[in-house]
C-alpha cells in the first residue's frame, strides 16, 4: 500500500498560522508549547493540548526555514562537536570564529 500524500484531517493552525509566525518572527526561539499557550489564551477551547507536537513540527519546520538558511545562523552542538570517523579517530574541527 502506498503511503498517503494528501491530510487526512484539517489543519487545526490554518486560520492561526500568520499569528504563529508573527510570534515567532517576534522571539525566534520561544518554545512551541509557549506559542500554544498563547493561542489557548487568545482562543479559549480552540487549541487542545494533544496539539503540542503538530505544532512543535510547525515550529521547527519554521526555524529551519526561516533562521537555519541565514546567513547569521548558530551552530547546533552537533556541528561544534569533532566528528569520529569509522576507524574511532576524531577529527579536527574548524570553525570561523
Amino acid at each position: 500500500m502506498e503511503p498517503r500524500k494528501h491530510r487526512t484531517w484539517k489543519d487545526a493552525f490554518e486560520l492561526v498560522k500568520e499569528e504563529i509566525e508573527a510570534l515567532l518572527r517576534a522571539d525566534p526561539f520561544q518554545s512551541a508549547i509557549g506559542i500554544l499557550h498563547e493561542l489557548q489564551r487568545r482562543y479559549p477551547g480552540q487549541f487542545a493540548g494533544k496539539l503540542k507536537r503538530t505544532l512543535q513540527r510547525r515550529v521547527q519546520a519554521w526555524r529551519e526555514q526561516n533562521i537555519l538558511d541565514s546567513p547569521t545562523k548558530i551552530p547546533s552542538l552537533r556541528e561544534l562537536l569533532p566528528k569520529q570517523t569509522k576507524a574511532g579517530q576524531i577529527e579536527e574541527v574548524h570553525t570561523a570564529c
